[in-house]
């Protein structure tokens, strides 16, 4: 059967020296060609398409390759797509199939739709990272992509308390990855992670922070997290310079502060985790389950505002330093996961 060959362009894009390769079925070598603000899709198939099926769904390889355009397009360049023009060459002849006035509808709606706060690190652009990202089907998705698409989410959102609510879905995905490892090595059901400490404490060990775990009282933790808040109120430092701070394991306003706090209920945590792990949790669980309303007015310098502000960063640089570390495995050998399972239970 003679293939056809077929180009699908965004934007009058140009094919670019290393595009990222995957197949659609029995269709092997999908070549995305992205470059910042266009893409070409190629690929080579037996089948005769109409042009005009590109406008819709109905087209499930060519609908398949224009979504991974626009996600993968945000994780290279940590901005959104618009779609203004589409022409598919088949054999050599070029047929228009889109030219987008500025009213017109978005051909393809995405939830991903402006430029985040902070750029992903350069480490998502690793091939070995596009590669797994861009090889795994949904129906096989672990708790790595499921964060990725949180953090996605977290990423562009507007409201402090809507990124928060996505960022710690993205690390609800993350440590679930890891206890889902963890557990595989379990010798009966006692020793399985079942708590939400218990997998948070993994996710910290296999990201080098020191636990979470804590023995409190639930009325200390509400304590203690309205008194942390009220200590990020009068902070000066901004989020990103609180954390470099952190990272380097200064002793600043914030460290002392907190440690005399945490002290006064006999307990003790490291500055990072608790900024990173443990207080954005205490937020979700008090405003996301519904035992306080998420206030939809606040002025400026109220203690939750200033919170989130501190807390987003912490955790979204969490998750996106470290899930392309994980992802450039596509998966752990029975070795590795059960030096993850030693280390575990070893502190």
């Amino acid at each position: 059967m003679k293939k056809h060959d077929y180009v699908i362009t965004l934007n009058h894009g140009k094919t670019v020296r290393h595009p990222l390769c995957y197949s659609f079925g029995p269709t092997k070598g999908i070549e995305l060609h992205i470059s910042k603000n266009k893409a070409v899709i190629c690929f080579k198939q037996g089948t005769l398409r109409a042009p005009e099926a590109l406008l819709s769904s109905q087209d499930h390889l060519c609908t398949d390759a224009i979504k991974k355009v626009f996600l993968f397009h945000m994780f290279l360049f940590s901005a959104p797509l618009d779609a203004k023009s589409i022409d598919m060459t088949i054999d050599g002849t070029v047929h228009p199939v889109l030219q987008r006035k500025p009213k017109d509808p978005p051909l393809v709606y995405s939830m991903i739709d402006r430029i985040p706060d902070h750029p992903f690190p350069d480490s998502w652009h690793d091939p070995d990272v596009l590669n797994t990202l861009l090889s795994m089907p949904k129906s096989s998705y672990d708790g790595r992509m499921n964060a990725v698409i949180a953090l996605l989410m977290g990423k562009t959102r507007v409201y402090r308390s809507e990124k928060a609510f996505y960022l710690w879905m993205a690390m609800n995905g993350f440590y679930n990855y890891f206890s889902d490892l963890l557990n595989t090595f379990a010798v009966s059901k006692k020793d399985r992670l079942q708590h939400e400490w218990q997998k948070q404490d993994a996710l910290c060990i296999n990201v080098g922070l020191p636990k979470a775990s804590e023995n409190l009282k639930d009325n200390d933790r509400y304590i203690i997290r309205q008194k942390s808040m009220s200590i990020l109120r009068y902070l000066d430092d901004s989020p990103e310079t609180l954390y470099e701070k952190l990272h380097r394991k200064e002793t600043c306003d914030f460290t002392t502060r907190l440690e005399k706090l945490l002290a006064e209920y006999n307990t003790a945590m490291d500055p990072m985790t608790f900024l990173t792990v443990w207080l954005p949790y205490q937020i979700r669980c008090t405003y996301f389950h519904n035992n306080q309303a998420m206030p939809i007015l606040l002025y400026t310098d109220e203690p939750l505002l200033k919170a989130l502000k501190f807390t987003n960063y912490f955790t979204e640089r969490l998750l996106e330093e470290n899930l392309p570390l994980w992802l450039k495995a596509r998966s752990l050998s029975l070795e590795e996961q059960h030096k993850l399972y030693d280390t575990y239970i070893k502190q």
